[in-house]
């Protein structure tokens, strides 16, 4: 099965994220504010002798993987140990909880259970907006809590992997959208309960499906990059705040704005639309076809996935779609220079994976232009509505 969802020809090299245009000084924010360094909340015995974190930055999220050399110095115990997610109570907030989160005692599945507390983190340093920090209710604390069983000086290897959704807002300030990077933060300062220092450990930020040159990680000068990579190793740690680390994925936020009057405006009679970069103030024009022709469509539960009729397009031929195609025509000439796609079937994490990607695709213009480029593939949970969701390529003949 092939989705296609949405394909936008572009006259420009690049193309940015739309921010969606509301009232005055209105927003929207989803994503999780933080998760952290794990918590020993039950022994004074155990200690991390070695800590592997890798995180791999996807688009509009993260896939976090921690693992852990633990050893206990005492008698037999069993220890109780929580994995922290930060949330906000604020109803505009959306997608915080962290998802898929496992652990694992040398490779045993371990139970845990979500325990939500009240307890409000104005002792931790949260550098967040306005929009989190004024209300009243607070940032608080959640905890996935486990028991583990250790014999005496056993050492045992500790596995915690999740998805985290990357903190989004999108402010409006008058008519003007305003917002800040996509974040995602890692709090190593609330794993100081364990006893003595983090003997070792390596931090290893894989941008696995960004452009690595628009990550900014803090704390500054500290991580080495290596191509898509970012790694800082550490011996003898002891966590403080100074140690938090925040993630920003620099996406270009672009605003609607009319060609007539180049001011920002959600206001379709007010002209044609294009989008401006609120970074470079550059202006990008979509170019949408009048007519679209698939070589065949699926039609499934009283559904044709047609783009003809605005939907997404799969494939209704047997086998793997091999060979089927899209075809795009424009009333008069256009200089094209782009093209954006989302590959698979984004509704969901689960039918993304159960369906088939396209892995080449070959572009013809007129007969005249051939191109065959190999598709990015990997989920976003971007919406369908953000051009983040998708990935480019050059068309320019």
């Amino acid at each position: 099965m092939i989705k296609l969802n949405q394909l936008f020809v572009i006259l420009n090299i690049l193309v940015f994220a739309p921010i969606l245009l509301f009232g005055n000084g209105a927003y929207f924010g989803e994503g999780n504010i933080g998760t952290g360094q794990l918590e020993l909340m039950k022994s004074e015995n155990v200690q991390i002798i070695k800590e592997k974190l890798n995180i791999n930055l996807c688009k509009g999220y993260a896939e976090v993987i921690i693992e852990y050399d633990m050893k206990n110095s005492g008698p037999a115990d069993a220890i109780k140990i929580g994995y922290p997610a930060i949330i906000h109570d604020s109803p505009q907030a959306s997608k915080q909880e962290i998802e898929e989160y496992s652990i694992s005692d040398n490779e045993r599945e371990l139970k845990f259970q979500y325990i939500r507390t009240n307890q409000k983190l104005e002792w931790l340093k949260i550098p967040v907006y306005d929009w989190l920090t004024n209300d009243e209710r607070g940032i608080k604390l959640n905890w996935y809590v486990s028991k583990i069983d250790f014999k005496e000086n056993e050492i045992k290897k500790i596995k915690i992997s999740f998805i985290s959704n990357y903190l989004q807002n999108r402010i409006t300030e008058g008519d003007f959208p305003s917002g800040k990077p996509d974040e995602l933060r890692y709090f190593m300062s609330l794993g100081s309960t364990w006893k003595d220092t983090i003997r070792e450990g390596t931090v290893t930020i894989n941008a696995k499906c960004l452009d690595p040159e628009k990550i900014t990680i803090f704390p500054e000068n500290r991580f080495i990059r290596n191509g898509k990579e970012f790694q800082w190793k550490f011996k003898d740690l002891k966590p403080t705040s100074k140690d938090n680390i925040l993630i920003y994925n620099n996406i270009l936020q672009v605003s609607h704005c009319p060609i007539t009057t180049g001011r920002t405006t959600d206001n379709p009679e007010d002209g044609p639309f294009v989008y401006k970069s609120r970074f470079d103030n550059n202006y990008y024009i979509p170019k949408y076809p009048t007519s679209i022709h698939t070589s065949s469509c699926l039609t499934e539960r009283n559904r044709t996935y047609s783009p003809e009729k605005g939907d997404i397009w799969v494939e209704g031929k047997p086998g793997d779609g091999i060979g089927e195609y899209i075809q795009m025509e424009f009333e008069k000439p256009e200089t094209l220079q782009s093209i954006g796609i989302i590959n698979g079937f984004n509704g969901t994490r689960q039918q993304f994976y159960k369906n088939s990607r396209v892995a080449k695709l070959e572009i013809v213009i007129n007969d005249e232009f051939r191109k065959t480029i190999d598709l990015d593939d990997g989920y976003t949970s971007y919406r369908f509505d953000d051009l983040n969701s998708f990935s480019f390529y050059d068309i320019s003949c």
